[in-house]
């Protein structure tokens, strides 16, 4: 029986069968699948898209590494931690819309700490040089706590929070110092600020804080930290106005008092000089009588 040799494969099939000819990248869309974690989905090393939008994800379990992820969009999925999260060094866009963890007002921060700062928008927004440096000031004590599930919930109390569970953690000694070294303040906060300095004047307003200051027991609870803080300065400045108009007066009077010494000084010395004028006159008058 005679077996026909098989013919060896054309350079053609070679070529499409290399290594060389597979895809460099690959993207996973999976978007409205009911997904209720990253453990569920089968994520190549090579991806650079993922967009599992409007899900069941609750945090980042089960998310490997991925060196070439450029994009992440999470949309719409009850995500309330970090937990789970990598660092993503090529990772430029990530969208959590509509999600718990995005409504926080340090969402930004807390994304740059977790994938790193190399992220050029987040939420559709790009993100502030103010945002970055606080992100850079605070990442080596917050990254372990945020893959640990808690999330920054306050700043000045620093305070971290298990949104999980729904209650406070007390953060460690060392997030302490470093969020004592920040002043932060939210566009909302801004804002606020803004739309005050256009309506009123700096005096005015500064009036009207030392009286709140003086008045209530616990400022904050009628007036945002930022504001208090902008209404101690308009005092500082008030206050350094009235000390040097102060001063000016207290100078000019004193000059004032002096030169009207000198001024009398000078009449005494005047009158003094016509005494004697006049007692040399009489003397000469009497003499020529004798």
């Amino acid at each position: 029986m005679f077996i026909t040799p098989k013919s060896p494969p054309s350079p053609s099939t070679l070529e499409r069968n290399s290594p060389s000819r597979q895809p460099r990248y690959s993207a996973i869309n999976q978007a409205n699948q009911n997904i209720n974690s990253f453990e569920e989905v089968q994520i190549e090393r090579n991806c650079n898209i993922i967009d599992l939008s409007n899900n069941n994800i609750t945090d980042f379990k089960g998310l490997p590494n991925l060196p070439e992820l450029g994009r992440l969009q999470l949309d719409n999925n009850p995500i309330t931690s970090f937990e789970g999260s990598n660092y993503m060094p090529k990772l430029r866009y990530l969208s959590m819309m509509n999600t718990p963890l995005s409504r926080s007002k340090y969402f930004k921060i807390m994304c740059l700490i977790t994938f790193g700062d190399q992220l050029g928008v987040i939420n559709r927004e790009q993100i502030p040089p103010k945002i970055r440096e606080l992100a850079h000031k605070l990442k080596d004590s917050l990254l372990p706590q945020l893959r640990k599930g808690l999330i920054m919930s306050n700043l000045r109390p620093f305070r971290l929070a298990n949104m999980k569970k729904e209650n406070f953690v007390t953060p460690t000694n060392e997030l302490f110092q470093a969020a004592s070294e920040i002043i932060y303040e939210t566009p909302a906060e801004k804002e606020t600020i803004k739309s005050i300095i256009e309506k009123v004047d700096t005096p005015k307003l500064s009036v009207a804080g030392f009286t709140i200051l003086m008045k209530t027991e616990d400022p904050q609870a009628l007036l945002p930290s930022a504001v208090i803080r902008y209404v101690k300065h308009g005092i500082k400045e008030l206050r350094e106005k009235i000390n040097n108009r102060t001063d000016n007066e207290e100078l000019n009077n004193s000059e004032l008092i002096n030169k009207n010494k000198k001024q009398e000084k000078v009449k005494e010395t005047d009158s003094l000089v016509e005494v004697v004028i006049e007692e040399e006159e009489e003397e000469i008058v009497t003499v020529e009588n004798c």
